[in-house]
């Protein structure tokens, strides 16, 4: 309909005073024949449909970022959006009644168009969405500008102006396109066709920040607080969509609390919980707040893509307490009904707690927090099939692999369909160096293929390898600018908790001013290490007059290496050899230990070649802060993963242990001479462990042998190892290192070389090895498929081998069907096979039984 008569101008409308800017061409296409009430009644009602279509259908688009938008999610921004107008719209703006439907007709238009092609034109939800919030947002900044005469408030109208006209612009340009002839308008679309609108909406983002900039100077925010009832609206705003949904709780298991807990438990034993308690006490109150207020995580967390947001940061600087923030902050939205499903993960590298480093278990973890969506309430079906069916076939002994986990967390992901996850993964640089890229490539799997909205959340510190898997997402780099405060903050509390509890400045004549000088000194010198700040602290307690605490700031060590250097070096100094003793069998316990050990067992552990038994209190100050007491759990452990990688690069005895082999005098070759000099001490090991030794004592003396036959990963770095690999002898009938990882089932080596090892050949002999792997031949044989499959050839000795290995041939031959289907053929000879592994004289039970026999002789 034409401009022509219909437009009634009002000096204060800012909605015709754009009309009024734009020219013939623009104007003679606009539909000014509509009611507001109606156009947003229709939207709404438009918008509903959508969106519950949009639960069965599943709708996602992905923009040029790479990024996978879920469509409903945008529609559930655009109700909200809606509704915001309708409640507030007649009583914050005087709108003129046929201009203040005219971009709320555009909105339901665009929305019409999309909702009739969502496989096509499925981006124009969230270009109708974005348009719907800037209407609604700036409505409240027009009641503000209203008796304000100012020059920067008539600045603001003009920005406000110019955002209308591109708005309206960007709606008339969309119409006339739109109404094109269906095929030739998809045709047009699918070339990419388009320039014109994209550019149309782009200068609807450049005007909104001119009209944000102008805001700021007109000091919107305290114009906000004066007006109490703006003020409500504005944070109303603000507030994120709600996330969730009663059907998330809503479903029924007819299953008894302790098969739930039975199958929660095959899933996963790792204690999440325990260590976010762990990690979230220790938070100073107040401090990380920043993080949610952060423009760039408020972006990731409320936007309707599934993303990734990394934070990193150096050692000490807090990463581990704002992701426990982060958990915290997701936690009361999902109690509160207001956010979504959460599942967390703190890895660590510990001896003690190996599966917070391995990349299957953290995954069967987030499994495990997934598939019961209430605490203590239901299962999800998808769980308890996968427990079923193992069951069935017999194989709850194994653990789920990485890659069942993560096929079972995408169909679990399904159940939040309607609404969202999100996943923390803390300290991602303290998992398996030579598996957490498996972990990352999960997580972007996840991504791609999640039913419902899916927000990661990932800290770690800036190790290249996670630097290029990750920079391409979100990123939030700690610098000391981010935590400066925080730090501020920490540091003067625990100045003054340490005075007043009489550990620092005791007697002092000029406390005040030494309580300035050092926290000044510190803050000044932290460059956003807690860590650093902390033990500098606890450092300071050992001064013990004035002037030695000044002179200890004058020279305080600048990075945390130099300070655990001079802690190590005051225990080794030690006046009493039982205090060294007790303090370096503390550390090395902590660091080589298998399993994490109760208080009372370190305690023995550590007095074993003293003699007096030693209390807690003494131990901890013996080890100068190196070491934590962890009361919740009864258990010590060392202070921060920073304590670990120094005392690993101090005290590396393994991995010297096994650089000796070329020096006859080294400690390695003196092992392997008096091993050959113990053979019969060797005898009465079990069976496998037995077969490894003979291994090693049958060639000489190989430190890459002992590497491959007995498992022991990441201690030789690449270069190491292609030299020592040189010189591995080729034993037990000329197989090859490879072949003996296979046959010896040393998992954590093979996935190493598969990941590192240019050189790694697959073979028939390697493959027949893993198919006749008697412990865990399906967990190799999964292993190698998964990494090298276009390169394996699955013959006939393979499938023999499979079905004559009497411990894992079951899984073997189950395993390859699923894999190779149309490659794996029964014989005659895989029967005969099959049928006499139980009485092949070379088999290990066979060679167990005459070796017993030998024994008895």
């Amino acid at each position: 309909m034409a401009f022509a008569g219909s437009l009634r101008v009002s000096s204060d409308n800012l909605w015709n005073e754009a009309v009024a800017t734009l020219g013939e061409e623009i104007t003679s296409h606009i539909d000014f024949d509509q009611q507001k009430q109606e156009s947003l009644n229709k939207l709404l009602e438009l918008t509903e449909t959508a969106r519950r279509q949009s639960l069965d259908k599943a709708w996602s688009f992905t923009p040029k970022n790479g990024e996978q938008v879920i469509v409903r999610d945008v529609l559930a921004k655009l109700v909200k959006w809606v509704n915001h107008f309708k409640e507030v719209g007649d009583i914050v703006v005087q709108y003129d009644p046929i201009h203040a439907a005219l971009p709320w007709a555009g909105v339901r238009f665009l929305l019409n168009v999309a909702v009739g092609d969502m496989n096509t034109y499925s981006s124009l939800v969230e270009k109708t969405a974005s348009i719907a919030e800037s209407i609604c947002r700036n409505a409240l900044v027009e009641d503000i500008l209203k008796g304000s005469s100012s020059s920067t408030a008539e600045e603001l109208r003009h920005a406000l102006v110019k955002l209308y006209a591109k708005i309206l612009t960007y709606l008339t340009q969309a119409r006339t396109y739109y109404r094109q002839n269906t095929v030739k308008r998809t045709i047009k679309h699918r070339i990419s066709n388009t320039s014109h609108l994209e550019s149309s909406f782009i200068a609807i983002s450049e005007a909104q920040k001119d009209v944000d900039h102008c805001c700021r100077i007109f000091n919107l925010q305290s114009q906000l607080e004066i007006q109490v009832n703006l003020k409500m609206m504005h944070e109303k705003f603000d507030a994120p969509i709600v996330r969730w949904t009663s059907s998330l709780i809503d479903i029924k298991d007819n299953l008894d609390t302790t098969t739930k807990a039975k199958i929660l438990d095959w899933i996963s034993v790792e204690p999440h919980a325990k260590h976010h308690r762990q990690t979230r006490d220790d938070i100073l109150e107040g401090t990380g707040q920043w993080l949610l207020e952060d423009k760039t995580f408020s972006k990731w967390k409320d936007e309707s893509a599934s993303s990734i947001l990394w934070l990193h940061g150096i050692p000490g600087s807090g990463k581990s307490k704002l992701a426990s923030i982060v958990i915290e902050d997701a936690k009361r939205a999902f109690q509160r009904n207001q956010g979504p499903a959460l599942a967390y993960f703190y890895c660590s590298q510990n001896r003690g707690e190996p599966g917070r480093s391995d990349p299957a278990r953290i995954t069967a973890s987030i499994t495990r927090q997934l598939s019961m969506p209430k605490q203590g309430g239901a299962l999800i079906e998808a769980a308890i099939q996968v427990h079923e069916k193992r069951q069935a076939d017999d194989e709850l002994s194994s653990p789920l692999t990485l890659t069942e986990s993560k096929s079972l967390i995408t169909s679990l992901l399904g159940h939040y369909k309607d609404t969202a996850v999100t996943i923390v993964i803390d300290a991602l640089d303290e998992c398996d160096k030579t598996t957490r890229g498996d972990l990352v490539t999960t997580l972007e799997y996840l991504l791609t293929e999640s039913p419902c909205l899916l927000k990661i959340f990932v800290s770690s510190r800036d190790d290249q390898d996670i630097v290029y898997k990750l920079c391409r997402y979100p990123t939030l780099d700690l610098s000391s600018n981010r935590n400066a405060a925080d730090i501020d903050t920490f540091v003067r509390w625990k100045t003054r908790r340490l005075i007043e509890n009489g550990k620092l400045l005791r007697d002092s004549a000029k406390m005040k001013e030494l309580e300035e000088k050092i926290n000044d000194k510190l803050t000044s010198s932290v460059h956003g290490m807690f860590r650093w700040a902390s033990l500098q602290l606890d450092e300071l307690c050992e001064q013990h007059t004035d002037s030695a605490i000044e002179e200890r700031i004058g020279k305080l060590p600048k990075t945390l290496e130099e300070l655990y250097e001079e802690i190590h070096s005051r225990i080794e100094k030690y006046d009493s050899n039982a205090d060294r003793q007790y303090a370096q069998n503390a550390l090395s316990w902590l660091l080589c230990s298998r399993r994490t050990l109760k208080s009372e067992e370190l305690l023995a552990a550590v007095c074993s070649r003293v003699g007096s038994p030693i209390p807690k209190g003494q131990l901890l100050d013996l080890c100068c802060n190196l070491v934590l007491y962890d009361s919740n759990v009864n258990t010590f452990r060392l202070s921060h993963f920073s304590v670990r990688e120094f005392l690993e690069k101090k005290t590396n005895e393994l991995g010297e242990f096994l650089s000796g082999e070329d020096n006859a005098k080294s400690r390695f070759s003196g092992w392997s001479r008096s091993l050959k000099r113990l053979r019969r001490c060797v005898a009465i090991l079990d069976l496998t462990t037995r077969l490894k030794f003979q291994v090693i004592m049958s060639a000489p003396p190989s430190a890459l042998l002992v590497v491959c036959v007995f498992d022991i990963h990441n201690l030789i770095d690449q270069e190491h190892w292609g030299s020592l690999k040189k010189k591995l002898p080729r034993v037990l009938e000329s197989m090859s290192y490879s072949e003996l990882l296979a046959e010896f089932g040393s998992i954590r080596v093979l996935r190493w070389c598969l990941n590192n090892d240019t050189d790694f050949k697959i073979t028939r002999k390697l493959m027949k090895a893993a198919a006749g792997n008697y412990g865990i031949g399906k967990h190799v044989m999964a292993l190698l498929l998964e990494k090298r499959d276009s390169e394996i050839q699955i013959t006939q000795d393979v499938v023999k081998a499979a079905a004559g290995n009497e411990g894992s041939g079951k899984d073997v031959m189950a395993l390859l069907p699923e894999k190779r289907g149309s490659e794996i053929q029964i014989t005659q000879d895989v029967v005969k096979a099959a049928a006499r592994n139980r009485r092949d004289p070379d088999h290990p039970r066979c060679r167990q039984g005459r070796s017993r026999e030998r024994m008895e002789r």
